[in-house]
Formats: structure tokens, sequence, C-alpha cells
């Protein structure tokens, strides 16, 4: 369904997010040229996981121009003596790396897309909440300044009151999901779970198990209030 611009929010792939937990373990522990070390298989893995995925010269070359640029900065954290708010930006890496490697992918499939800074547009007031009426606006104009047929997002990223990078706290990716698409003025929101399926019940100790399965809005309601872990009862208020 490609009437309408879509956004997609990507959150870190599980071997990048791993692989900078690690680095930023190693640069606490001071040891330097183990965590250097780190960092370039890290990128060579992700510059060879963009040759792989992408076979369009252009979009393999946009991913690869983006990718050496996070690296660059992922170095000039790695020769400081890194701090907290070092860590935050270092361990966002995953989210902006990977949104890199699925943006390029939509690229090469010869869809319109452009990669936005979530942390840019999601900014937190003082009381460390959303202000959902100038995220709105500032949607609003992202979307006029810079047309597309889909735009890539991080997950879960924002700016504090300061300035200062933050993962969205105390909420999941699925309520996160909700800010971004009510600031775009959504039409649908898709939320994609991990899960080895979900069951349904045809009769007493009946279950089968349904591989595409939509829940309504009093279904999923049950289910949160049954205690099942779906999605932030707070998507549903």
């Amino acid at each position: 369904r490609m009437e309408e611009p879509q956004v997609v929010i990507t959150p870190s792939f599980s071997w990048i997010k791993n692989s900078l937990q690690e680095i930023s373990a190693l640069l606490f522990r001071t040891e330097i040229e183990e965590a250097q070390q780190a960092i370039r298989m890290l990128k060579s893995r992700c510059t060879d996981f963009a040759s792989t995925l992408i076979a369009d010269a252009s979009s393999c070359q946009f991913a690869q121009e983006n990718i050496e640029s996070r690296f660059a900065y992922i170095s000039q954290l790695s020769n400081s003596n890194l701090n907290l708010l070092d860590d935050k930006e270092l361990l966002a890496s995953g989210e902006y790396l990977s949104s890199i490697l699925v943006a390029a992918y939509l690229k090469s499939k010869g869809m319109k897309v452009s990669l936005l800074d979530s942390s840019e547009l999601i900014r937190l007031g003082a009381d460390n909440k959303p202000d959902m009426e100038t995220i709105t606006t500032q949607a609003k104009a992202l979307t006029e300044l810079i047309p597309a047929t889909v735009y890539v997002m991080q997950s879960r990223l924002c700016k504090n009151a300061y300035g200062e990078i933050e993962y969205l706290p105390k909420i999941g990716a699925d309520l996160y999901a909700l800010y971004v698409a009510t600031a775009f003025q959504a039409q649908e929101l898709i939320l994609w779970f991990q899960t080895k399926g979900l069951y349904t019940q045809y009769g007493e100790n009946v279950y089968k198990e349904e591989n595409n399965y939509s829940l309504t809005f009093e279904e999923a309601e049950s289910f949160i209030n049954a205690g099942i872990r779906l999605m932030s009862p707070a998507c549903l208020a």
C-alpha cells in the first residue's frame, strides 16, 4: 500500500547492538586498543552486510557513505574518556546503523526514501514527556521539506530538554511507534512482534497456530488486561 507515504521505524539489529555493548564495556575498562579493534570488525561487518544485501550501486554507495560517517563518529568517541552521555551516543549508533541499512535496501528496490533522525524529531519537555504539538508540527514541516515515499527512522531515540540524546524513558518500541504515528497523522499503525506464533483455541484443549492474525482493539485490550505482554497499555488509552 504505497498510495500514501510510509514511515518505517527500525530498531537496532541484534548483532550490531551486541557489538556496541561489547565496545562500550571495553571503553569503560579503558581497553582502548581492544575497543578500536572491535570497532573495526563491526565496521567491516556492516560494510560487508551492505554489499551483500544491496545490488544497486547507487544505493550501496549511499549505505557505505553513511556507515563511514557513523563510524567516524564512533571512532571519535573511542578516542576520548567515555562518559555516560558519550555511552548513550555510542549505543544509539546501533539504531542509526540499522536504519541506514534498511533505507539503502529500500532505495535499491526503487523506492523514494528519506532517512530521518528520530532524535531531532522526538523532543522531550522539562517534564520528560514528548511535546506532541511541537513534534506534530515538526513532522509536517519535514514531510513538506523532504517529500518521499518512505521515511526511515530509528526506534526509541529522542533528545531531552538539554539537547542530549536519550532512549525515550520507561516505554517500549510500541508506544514510541504510536507517538511517531500520531506525529505524522498516520491512518494506520502496523506493529511487528518477534514471536513463535499466536495460538487460537478451537475447542477444549484444541489449539491451532495462526501465522497471520489481526487483533481487534477489543481483543488486544483483553490480552493486556489478562496480563499478557502484547503492547503498552498506553497504546490503547
